[in-house]
């Protein structure tokens, strides 16, 4: 269950992080009371910060394409299912990144032309006369992080591919029927054996790489978003005629606190949940909390819905647009945020437990045990003397533990005790040996 905590905890702190982005905070204390909407002047340029939009769906394509790759993999290679599975899914993400870079690519060409054009602007009410300051270091930290994408996407690309090919790329053995399952497979492949400890060192490569495209995929959504907000949204009676204005963008009070408590508490509660704490009245405590969360976060999508609907009946002004997009992605995201919880109760403690459960048999009272069956033993004779008795299995002669090799770091078996005269030492086997394999 730990990457699905993962992926819950991003859910909360990705809904958190909206929350104060769109709250109306005027510090600590104060929480303005606004509408989830954003008046933006007709005389805004189409784009970010006099950034074409097309440059920003080429950046969130790219980051999207390589963080769906880059969790795909983990989440796969921590399922650890049989080699060919393994090598499918590995080679249909390593599409995704070369997608990913394509993107990554277009969008450095884009941005590198609009490396000294990026400007934060203010349009004065009365004479619609726009003034600008220059903005370049978003365009700046933006291209280094295209080529950042562009760079470790192609290096991710150069290991997945050959390696996931000659399956080297694959999680340590966790028992011997993945071993047994993977040799099969790797013997209808063809393959050639590997040297011992090469599998680990491919590994580790291939996960510096994509966590370094991880973070570079995260970093450039999050600064394409900052760019997208140096566009100009105005609030005000001049601006919004109807009664009454709008002052503020953002939304109600209600909606703001509810979420803010809702999110917080989901964060607290799932690290907790990640506490290794191996106690049965634990589990169900933060399970318990997390059904109740389910349901706030169900309850914070309502009122969003109802503000949405409410903003959106409202008149928009002659001299801007409204837009509601970052309002609308933030009732998407408490949507999955309550989902997201009851998915995991389900697999955890329904489907999970099922799998898992031992069936008691049935306990007989004495009177339900016939005490004489008629004919039962008729023309059977009791004679044991006049039985043989079974054959005497043979033994190797050996006992053996698992155990991670030393220089490969992977699990085999260790000969912990010897036999004296059995079969094992008349064939020079001593304590100390690791076995790697069985054979005829």
């Amino acid at each position: 269950s730990l990457p699905w905590l993962l992926f819950m905890l991003g859910c909360f702190l990705t809904v958190l992080g909206l929350t104060f982005a769109q709250g109306g905070f005027d510090g600590f204390n104060t929480v303005n009371d606004g509408i989830p909407r954003d008046l933006v002047p007709v005389t805004e340029t189409d784009g970010d910060g006099s950034v074409p939009e097309v440059n920003r769906a080429c950046r969130l394509a790219a980051g999207c394409l390589a963080i769906v790759a880059v969790v795909t993999i983990a989440l796969v290679f921590h399922a650890n299912p049989k080699p060919r599975r393994q090598r499918i899914v590995y080679l249909i993400c390593a599409v995704l990144i070369i997608g990913a870079f394509a993107m990554a690519i277009t969008a450095l060409i884009l941005d590198v032309q609009y490396i000294d054009e990026a400007k934060q602007c203010t349009t004065e009410p009365v004479t619609l006369q726009r003034y600008c300051v220059d903005a370049d270091g978003y365009i700046v930290a933006l291209v280094i992080l295209d080529a950042a994408v562009i760079a470790f996407s192609l290096a991710a690309i150069a290991m997945l591919i050959p390696w996931s090919l000659d399956f080297s790329f694959r999680r340590k053995y966790r028992h011997w029927v993945d071993i047994g399952r993977d040799m099969a497979e790797e013997e209808a492949e063809q393959m050639a054996p590997k040297k011992p400890g090469l599998e680990h060192v491919h590994v580790v490569l291939i996960f510096m790489a994509l966590g370094l495209l991880l973070i570079a995929a995260i970093a450039l959504i999050v600064v394409t978003g900052l760019l997208h907000d140096l566009r100009e949204r105005v609030t005000g009676e001049y601006w919004d005629s109807t009664d009454p204005p709008q002052d503020y963008s953002g939304w109600p009070v209600t909606n703001t606190q509810a979420r803010l408590f809702t999110s917080a508490a989901a964060c607290i509660n799932t690290v907790l949940t990640l506490i290794p704490w191996p106690r049965r009245e634990w589990a169900y405590a933060t399970a318990f909390c997390f059904a109740i969360l389910s349901g706030l976060f169900f309850y914070c999508f309502a009122l969003d819905v109802a503000q949405l609907e409410s903003a959106k009946e409202r008149a928009c002004p002659a001299s801007v647009s409204c837009e509601f997009g970052r309002y609308s992605a933030t009732a998407v995201f408490d949507f999955i945020c309550g989902l997201v919880p009851l998915v995991y109760l389900v697999w955890q403690f329904v489907i999970k437990h099922n799998k898992s459960r031992v069936v008691q048999p049935k306990k007989f009272k004495p009177e339900d045990v016939p005490m004489h069956i008629p004919g039962l033993y008729e023309g059977v004779e009791h004679d044991m003397a006049k039985q043989e008795p079974p054959p005497i299995r043979p033994t190797l002669g050996v006992e053996v533990v698992e155990m991670e090799h030393p220089d490969t770091r992977e699990l085999c078996l260790t000969v912990i005790n010897v036999t004296k005269g059995g079969c094992y030492e008349e064939a020079g086997g001593r304590i100390g040996d690791i076995l790697l394999y069985w054979g005829n």
